[in-house]
């Protein structure tokens, strides 16, 4: 009992806490397996190991056992940062999105973080879900500067104008000088012509933002923002990623990020050049650099390299009948059976 009780003196809570201190992240990952070993599915065991597993680069496993943690413990809050980290790495900023707003859920009292989750959302163009994250946070600090902002940028973005009016002004009345909003906008990646527009909604002007989708009333609008806020609603509660999938997913980021470099290299060394023939990625499908995205149980799931969707859709974890795949460069998703490069995996 002694190796295992956490009020032993020189447990293996006690070495977990001193291998993490001194940052001996390979000690951290054997010891927490020993306590697994010992007590399976042991919340504190699990939380160290993800983190380990995180720290020396062994992301699948990490991914597995913050799942598992989460799984285990759903007020985790290390679980959905980890598991919010991996997202990131994995290029897929929805999930991660998501994963630092069930982590922000999990804090009653910061607003920091519900400043991290509105700029997520920002980001990608969900002012909905921007405006309720710096709602949240502003009921812990009614003087956040940045949560201002965003929220008078999202109300602007869904039209409402009295709203933005209220807010922008509220933004004004904190005495922060202009020089400050600015560089803050900066840092929050907010355009100064954004900026802008919040001093002029601030001293009663009505402006417009371009919002991701147009339409054609503001009936419509309405209906639509709604919408796109119950889609992402049901997105966020989508089934996680199977291993499986994020190692792929994982794999074709990186390799991706490998072939911007190259080229971003290429490009620095050498005057550009338009010669017939010299782009194979556009002209070659099954070139390993072209991603591919695709659309099932309600999410966006990818980046795939080709290899890696047809293993997904041979193994039945995606399923052909009922998923829509597109390259990284189309504009629209396709079913898997009118997919050049699916066809012979969906004729067999």
């Amino acid at each position: 009992m002694g190796v295992t009780d956490q009020n032993e003196p020189f447990s293996l809570y006690f070495w977990l806490e001193e291998f993490q201190d001194s940052d001996d992240w390979p000690a951290v990952m054997r010891t927490a397996r020993e306590l697994l070993h010992l007590l399976p599915d042991n919340p504190e065991g699990l939380r160290f190991l993800a983190e380990a597993y995180f720290r020396i680069g062994k992301t699948v496993e990490a991914y597995s056992t913050a799942l598992r943690l989460i799984e285990v413990n759903p007020l985790s809050i290390d679980g959905f940062w980890i598991l919010s980290d991996l997202a990131a790495q994995a290029n897929d900023p929805e999930r991660c999105a998501d994963f630092i707003e069930k982590a922000a859920r999990l804090i009653p009292d910061s607003d920091t973080i519900w400043v991290e989750v509105a700029k997520a959302n920002f980001a990608l163009q969900r002012a909905g879900r921007c405006l309720i994250a710096a709602d949240q946070g502003l009921r812990v600090n009614p003087h956040n500067i940045r949560l201002w902002i965003f929220k008078v940028i999202s109300l602007i973005s869904l039209k409402r104008q009295q709203g933005a009016k209220i807010a922008a002004s509220r933004l004004i009345s904190l005495g922060v000088d202009t020089e400050v909003l600015r560089d803050t906008a900066k840092e929050l990646g907010i355009s100064s012509a954004s900026l802008s527009k919040i001093l002029q909604v601030a001293q009663g002007a009505e402006v417009e933002m371009t919002l991701p989708t147009k339409s054609s009333s503001k009936r419509a609008d309405a209906a639509l923002n709604l919408g796109l806020l119950a889609l992402s609603d049901v997105t966020s509660q989508a089934q996680p990623l199977t291993p499986r999938q994020f190692a792929l997913q994982l794999e074709a980021a990186r390799s991706k990020a490998d072939h911007d470099e190259d080229e971003a290299a290429a490009t620095d060394d050498q005057e550009p050049s338009f010669a017939e023939g010299e782009d194979s990625t556009e002209s070659d499908p099954q070139t390993a650099e072209v991603v591919y995205y695709a659309y099932s149980g309600y999410r966006v799931q990818g980046p795939y390299t080709l290899a890696g969707l047809r293993e997904l859709i041979a193994d039945g974890t995606l399923d052909s009948k009922s998923a829509f795949v597109r390259r990284e460069e189309d504009s629209s998703w396709s079913r898997c059976e009118e997919f050049l490069e699916l066809a012979d995996l969906i004729a067999e």
